[in-house]
């Protein structure tokens, strides 16, 4: 059993790949209904899909949400406006096995940003070269993200085969 594109501690999820490897061929049906009744209280399974096995399924985007309020909206509007007409967006991680620092630019993973009904929304690419974490994104559009990961939920992840 794994997590295709697991989430970022603090954040909430509306839409996960749970990928299970069984030990013998189950109708879709019969597999959903299995699981259903496996799942914790407050998580629903969606679907269930059968997987030839060299279908890896590997995460290629992933769309966030935050809330953002009334007063703010032009503001945040403003800087997502800004933010995607740059052509890079350098931020720094380390490495926490070397602590060595590297520049990563987050700019070419973020693919759209939008402020629509007083909701951020973003999606950005997963790539084999990483993505952007969703705090970067949210320090690159002056949104303090120890003040608002918590209100981030992931809302949808697509996958290719």
């Amino acid at each position: 059993m794994r997590l295709a594109l697991p989430r970022p501690v603090g954040i909430a999820s509306r839409d996960e790949l749970l990928v299970v490897e069984l030990t013998h061929e189950t109708a879709e049906a019969d597999a959903h209904r299995a699981l259903t009744a496996q799942m914790p209280e407050g998580i629903t399974l969606l679907s269930a899909e059968a997987l030839a096995d060299t279908d890896q399924r590997r995460p290629c985007e992933a769309t966030y949400e935050l809330p953002i309020i009334p007063d703010e909206a032009d503001e945040v509007a403003r800087r997502v406006s800004e933010f995607l007409t740059k052509d890079k967006a350098p931020v720094e991680r380390i490495d926490r096995k070397t602590q060595r620092r590297r520049t990563v630019d987050i700019r070419v993973f973020i693919t759209s940003a939008r402020l629509d009904d007083s909701r951020l929304t973003w999606t950005q690419s997963v790539t084999q070269d990483g993505t952007a974490k969703v705090g970067e994104v949210l320090d690159a559009l002056g949104l303090a993200s120890r003040d608002r990961m918590h209100h981030v939920v992931r809302v949808r992840v697509a996958c290719s085969a």
